[in-house]
């Protein structure tokens, strides 16, 4: 497969960044100028954004703006786009990619579930081979998500943009796998940035699908804040460390 003028990169030395805000799942392809974004993040102490895949297009220009430093890719074929399915695992030739993303399952679409639980299944191998963490996406199909990520050992899965209450979310911690929760809170998501453990958590935009931009993650991190009582920085500094050792960055 020809993937253009893609080139590798090396990884940073994480350890001289400053402990600033991540997003750790937006779409920076779907974005018209992503380098602008990706500029004005930096400017706003984002230290990291995880862009992730959804088809082969959105997985190639991913790698192609990302840098390894401050911008990484999940790569992945998402439930609606299951005819577009192809062996990502030559993309892990490129430092930037960190993990397989996002796949899952999703009731509320039409994409037959047999053709989501094949490649949710083949990507999964991948993740594993390539010992990287899944990126979860799941609609109307947490139970059955997890069930699948148990019977195949998943040992790192983050559930993105997460659409379960506090207890699965507790039970999910405690199987090691990290809370990803979006800007957009609803009642059940603002319980569970009050109550669950700060170490099993994440914080992301979704932008543009969900979000606008990158940098609104940090109304999040002001309202983890508020809800818990703790300085911004040392919410910034326990989601910051979460991210780089889930993520073996």
């Amino acid at each position: 497969m020809h993937y253009g003028s893609l080139i590798q990169i090396e990884r940073a030395d994480t350890k001289y960044f400053d402990y600033g805000f991540i997003d750790s799942h937006l779409h920076l392809d779907l974005f018209e100028n992503p380098k602008a974004i990706i500029e004005k993040s930096l400017n706003n102490n984002l230290s990291f954004l995880l862009t992730a895949g959804s088809n082969r297009e959105s997985n190639i220009k991913n790698i192609s703006i990302s840098d390894g430093k401050n911008v990484f890719v999940a790569v992945g074929i998402s439930p609606d786009f299951y005819q577009d399915y192809f062996d990502i695992s030559d993309l892990f030739k490129y430092k930037q990619v960190i993990a397989v993303g996002e796949i899952g399952l999703d009731t509320t679409i039409d994409t037959p579930l047999d053709k989501q639980l094949d490649i949710f299944k083949k990507q999964i191998e991948i993740a594993k081979e390539k010992e990287v963490p899944v990126i979860i996406h799941s609609r109307g199909a947490l139970d059955k998500v997890v069930n699948i990520l148990e019977e195949a050992n998943v040992k790192r899965a983050v559930f993105h943009f997460f659409e379960g209450d506090i207890n699965i979310a507790r039970s999910l911690a405690k199987k090691g796998y990290k809370i990803s929760i979006p800007v957009k809170l609803n009642s059940k998501k603002k319980i569970i940035v009050k109550e669950l453990e700060i170490e099993n958590l994440l914080f992301e935009t979704d932008a543009p699908v969900a979000g606008e931009f990158p940098w609104d993650v940090i109304e999040l991190y002001n309202y983890a804040s508020k809800v818990r009582g703790k300085d911004i920085n040392d919410i910034k500094d326990a989601i910051f460390n979460n991210f780089r050792e889930y993520f073996y960055i």
